[in-house]
């Protein structure tokens, strides 16, 4: 019953997904002033939960206290850093900016939502680091706790978000950096993620640990060119899912003790997956539907994996394999 209503629930926000995306036609020039205007801009502003919006945000010593008042002061233009001390702030914000988001660590500085999406990115050139982001748990397909759509050139690192229904959605975006994040509990009933990427191309998700998820850690849908190397993904429900994807290289990662399936593919062609550590997934390391890939050189969990891969409807093959662990940078 879980396994149906789990696939049921996938399918369908998928195809809610596809139906609900809308091109931006004025998007190619967007991207163009983006790049030429951040190149030329270096100002920082400060934000400090005992600051005050009259103050001229120049200096710790005169912060403002709020991060969505920074982002919407006029004097805060692309290129800028906003600098964000310790402490904790109820924000959600539209982000329209191509501005630095820094705070002072993970564990220091949380941002905390009211269910909906906290950072809510409408521009290319954003970067984002160093927060504890929590409380984005109204589920949406196209809502996490970060969201960007038609967005390219964004970085997200060393955060750790906790408490949401999806940390992070990417919605037709380019040339995003997902790194060094630490993802841990999510809300959610049934559908819970820790990163979703719908429709896009060129996205590196680098050295993150993902857990406890009651979905998936990590979803693409209908992307290619994506690069997935270092991160460990394990007691989730599935760790890694792909749903008609090509040209994908997945690669050193560590896909383990998830309580359906290591990696589940449905419609994914050509997808690099190779020396990756996939193992003691409690259903089966791999499950691959309507699926065709060659996928040599990963540790199975032991040195004749017999089983370890079901089929259905799809030409896989998984040999040569590794005969011992793959080593995952930490």
């Amino acid at each position: 019953m879980r396994d149906s209503i789990v696939r049921k629930g996938l399918v369908v926000g998928i195809i809610i997904l596809f139906l609900g995306a809308s091109i931006i036609t004025s998007m190619a020039s967007k991207k163009i002033q983006i790049t030429s205007t951040i190149m030329t801009m270096q100002n920082t502003w400060y934000v400090d939960d005992s600051g005050d919006n009259n103050n001229t945000g120049t200096s710790w010593e005169n912060a403002w206290c709020n991060i969505s008042y920074a982002i919407n002061n006029p004097s805060v233009i692309n290129g800028d850093t906003i600098q964000v001390g310790e402490g904790t702030y109820n924000d959600n914000m539209d982000i329209t900016k191509s501005v630095n988001f820094n705070g002072n660590g993970s564990d220091k500085t949380f941002v905390l939502g009211d269910g909906n999406t906290i950072f809510n990115i409408m521009i290319g050139g954003v970067k984002i680091t160093n927060f504890g982001i929590n409380n984005s748990y109204i589920f949406s397909w196209s809502v996490g706790a970060i969201t960007a759509e038609f967005y390219r050139d964004i970085i997200i690192s060393d955060n750790s978000f906790t408490n949401n229904a999806i940390d992070i959605v990417l919605i037709h975006c380019e040339g995003a950096e997902i790194k060094h994040n630490r993802f841990n509990y999510g809300e959610g009933t049934q559908l819970n993620y820790g990163i979703i990427v719908y429709m896009c191309a060129d996205i590196n998700i680098l050295e993150n640990y993902i857990t406890d998820k009651k979905t998936s850690g990590i979803l693409l849908s209908f992307s290619n060119t994506n690069y997935i190397y270092g991160n460990i993904v394990e007691n989730n429900l599935n760790g890694l899912i792909l749903y008609g994807t090509t040209e994908n290289i997945i690669t050193i990662n560590s896909f383990t003790n998830n309580d359906q399936y290591g990696i589940y593919l449905v419609n994914s062609y050509n997808d690099s997956i190779y020396k990756n550590n996939i193992e003691d997934n409690i259903r089966v390391e791999m499950l691959a539907q309507n699926t065709v890939g060659w996928y040599p050189w990963n540790w199975w969990g032991s040195t004749l994996p017999f089983g370890r891969v079901i089929r259905v409807r799809s030409l896989v093959y998984i040999f040569p394999w590794s005969f011992k662990p793959i080593e995952i940078p930490t």
